[in-house]
Formats: structure tokens, sequence, C-alpha cells
């Protein structure tokens, strides 16, 4: 695969990684669906975000705040790890690494390896 094609393939998956096939358990009890209409689209990806009301925030370059649903993920991973502790460190974490990396291999269309 030359650069060029996996930057942009890269690219790619990073736009629309929130939106990939995830088992339902995956996401908050209120999480609701992305419809397609592009107005109701964007819409619904904003109410993904907590925004602060004092001004609008076009500096995500320096810091990217996440979504609420990664949010709450990510701290229930978080929780996961805390509680398990060196175990997860010393053989859970290289599964779940594994796992990952291959899915995003998948996805841009690359070797996992």
């Amino acid at each position: 695969m030359k650069k060029r094609d996996f930057i942009k393939q890269l690219g790619g998956a990073a736009l629309f990684s929130p939106f990939l096939g995830m088992p339902q358990n995956h996401f908050s009890s209120t999480h609701k669906p992305y419809p397609l209409a592009e107005d109701a689209f964007w819409e619904r990806i904003r109410e993904d975000y907590e925004l602060k009301p004092d001004y609008i925030n076009l500096e995500n370059g320096y810091y990217n705040f996440i979504p609420k649903p990664t949010l709450e993920k990510y701290l229930e991973h978080l929780k996961m790890v805390n509680y398990e502790a060196s175990y997860y460190m010393r053989t859970v974490q290289w599964e779940n690494k594994d796992r990952v990396r291959n899915r995003l291999a998948s996805f841009v269309g690359a070797s996992p390896r």
C-alpha cells in the first residue's frame, strides 16, 4: 500500500471511527442512533458533546474533548483496569491491544502486523 493511500484511509478511519459497528453493550443506555438526514445527523452528533455555553471551542488541535459516550466507556475501562490492577497489565491488556489492532487494520485494509 502506498503511503498516500494509507494516510487517506487512516484519515477516513479517524473521521468515522465513532460510527464503526459495535455491539450494543458498548454504548451507554442513553445512546441514540445517528440519523441519515444531514441536519439531523449533525444535531445528533452535537448531543454527544457537553458544550460550554460561554464560547465556541474552535481549537481542537490543542486539546480535543471527546464525546460523552466515548468518555463514559473510557472511564468504565479505566475503573476495570484499576480494579484488576497488575493482573490486567500482565494478562488481559495484550488481548485487548491485539483485538483493537486487528479491527483497525481490517478497517483500513492493512495487515495487523
